[in-house]
């Protein structure tokens, strides 16, 4: 049930996406919820768990730099978490299908961190490498299935329903809602992983 948790909370939490709050109070929650990714932390270090790490840092300077502080101008930290966000979504694929990730996959690595920073638009320009993940992400739970990738899938998919379907106007609670979905997912990956190399 312990290892259950973590998804009821995840869930938990998403139902306040129908709660409206301010948009100081959204800002506190997009930062706040970063703590979702802390049971990855604690339980598994490995190169999935400091890609994690680094995404985290890269998202809470972010969302602190620009949402609370309003001082990114010229958009490098926006870009510095968006490169490592989409960084971390590879790295699961990689990990989920490796022991060891090979030296091509971390040329392909880098080269998905550097587009998204590099060329960040409006719309975005690496919307063609989420779907390319979420792709190979259904590929990939289909010939490693286990529960936990499966419930790893399902709040990834939340995650982007989260934040492509918005009912509510404040995009930094839907945004909030989407880190506790998709850090909690990362916890499952981790915990499908295990089950797959046992």
């Amino acid at each position: 049930m312990i290892k259950y948790s973590l998804f009821i909370c995840a869930v938990a939490y998403s139902l306040s996406y129908f709660v409206p709050v301010s948009r100081e109070f959204g800002i506190m929650l997009s930062i706040a919820t970063h703590v979702f990714a802390v049971p990855s932390f604690v339980k598994f270090p490995d190169f999935l768990t400091i890609s994690t790490i680094i995404t985290v840092i890269a998202s809470l300077l972010f969302h602190i730099i620009n949402d609370a502080l309003q001082a990114d101008q010229e958009k490098h930290f926006r870009r510095f978490d968006h490169g490592w966000s989409v960084f971390l979504i590879y790295a699961v694929i990689f990990r989920t299908i490796y022991k060891k990730i090979p030296e091509w996959a971390v040329f392909v690595l880098v080269l998905v961190c550097v587009i998204p920073a590099a060329f960040l638009t409006n719309p975005r320009t690496y919307l063609p490498l989420a779907i390319v993940a979420t792709v190979l992400m259904i590929y990939i739970l289909y010939l490693k299935f286990n529960r936990y990738l499966m419930i790893a899938a399902l709040l990834y998919i939340m995650g982007i329903a989260s934040r492509y379907l918005p009912i509510l106007d404040n995009k930094y609670h839907r945004h909030s809602i989407w880190h506790a979905f998709v850090f909690s997912s990362v916890y499952y990956v981790h915990l499908g992983i295990e089950e797959n190399e046992k």
